[in-house]
């Protein structure tokens, strides 16, 4: 299957992915499952599905962009979910921390007790942007791996 700059803007390709495509190719490239995988993170593959496969084709790349949306769903869900339970353990042990806390130290123990919270949330964000930019990158392999499978059908 062959792709070319003129297809792009039939398509109404966005003008980044155009001037990419032009950078990274000039006119036109022959699409491979090793070039698709050297660009995996770089294009649109979706856009490049929905305008430029047909048939049996297209029906080939939604059956497998449908388990990896599946994938990609469940991994930012759990990831978002032990962000929460981070969250909600937190709080409870801070909380805890400060209505054990003798009067006089109150204060002390509140200051310390948000610190601790927020040290600690701070860090369980960052695992779960960690965890969402690779669940992100294992989708886009996985549509770039789709896309060329099912461009291998175009004739």
């Amino acid at each position: 299957m062959r792709i070319t700059l003129s297809q792009l803007r039939e398509a109404d390709a966005c003008e980044d992915q155009y001037n990419l495509f032009q950078e990274k190719f000039g006119e036109y490239v022959d699409v491979t499952t090793h070039l698709c995988m050297i660009h995996a993170q770089d294009f649109d593959w979706q856009f490049a599905a929905d305008h430029f496969l047909t048939g049996p084709a297209i029906r080939a790349y939604n059956e497998r962009i449908t388990h990896a949306i599946k994938a990609y769903d469940e991994d930012l869900n759990a990831a978002w979910r032990d962000l929460h339970m981070v969250d909600v353990s937190l709080r409870e042990a801070c909380n805890e921390m400060i209505s054990t806390a003798p009067t006089e130290i109150m204060n002390e123990i509140r200051a310390i007790a948000q610190e601790i919270y927020e040290k600690e949330t701070e860090r369980a964000h960052y695992r779960c942007m960690r965890k969402e930019s690779m669940a992100l990158h294992i989708f886009n392999h996985k549509a770039a791996i789709a896309f060329a499978n099912a461009a291998a059908l175009v004739k």
